[in-house]
């Protein structure tokens, strides 16, 4: 089930920094970083999502977790697993429906699957999650284990959308329903685009 990828991210921030057009938005972040981060220096943030291959978010979350360790957060890079083939059929479908494609056919068994992985997944993460660290959980594969850790818990927890559409359609709104019981109980939500927000996430996004 749960995997540990290692990171082994040569690219830091001074490697951002050596270039001109990110020089200063680097010192920005190690100024804000200055103020911010001693409120979470006795924290761990677990971070999470469906693969360590593959995709953006798994290219992306090496260089973040690299960026959050030299800034001086303690940090924890997990990945969900599946034995079950047909769970990646489903968040494919999801992934396409939030975007706009495909009809929604999501039913009593879509959401028994979908539960099933993931609070699978919760149980092999066990007690390794307390109630002081910070969970950060990415894209809707795994929005249904932050929603479980954070009920077993209580920990604070953020869930990161990167995908979406300006365009609300019966497929994106039968996915944001399929999706609500789950994501709608972080605490905080942050989308890439505010046009892809659902309405009953605007009050945490």
């Amino acid at each position: 089930m749960i995997s540990f990828p290692d990171i082994d991210e040569p690219f830091g921030l001074e490697d951002f920094a050596s270039h001109a057009s990110l020089a200063a938005a680097v010192q920005k972040l190690r100024d804000e970083a200055e103020q911010l981060v001693p409120a979470i220096e006795d924290k761990h943030v677990w971070i999470t999502n469906s693969t360590a291959k593959g995709g953006g978010v798994a290219e992306m979350l090496p260089k973040f977790c690299t960026v959050l360790t030299e800034l001086g957060v303690d940090n924890t890079w997990f990945v969900i697993g599946a034995d079950r083939p047909e769970f990646f059929d489903l968040t494919k479908h999801l992934h396409n429906l939030i975007h706009g494609a495909g009809t929604p056919q999501l039913g009593e068994a879509e959401r028994e699957l979908f539960e099933d992985i993931n609070r699978r997944n919760a149980d092999v993460l066990g007690d390794r999650v307390k109630a002081d660290d910070i969970l950060v959980v990415h894209d809707p594969q795994p929005a249904p284990l932050g929603a479980m850790v954070k009920e077993r818990t209580g920990v604070p927890t953020v869930w990161r959308c990167h995908i979406g559409t300006e365009e609300h359609v019966d497929a994106t709104r039968g996915a944001w329903n399929f999706l609500r019981p789950y994501v709608d109980t972080y605490d905080a939500t942050i989308f890439t685009a505010p046009e892809y927000v659902p309405s009953y996430l605007k009050h945490t996004s």
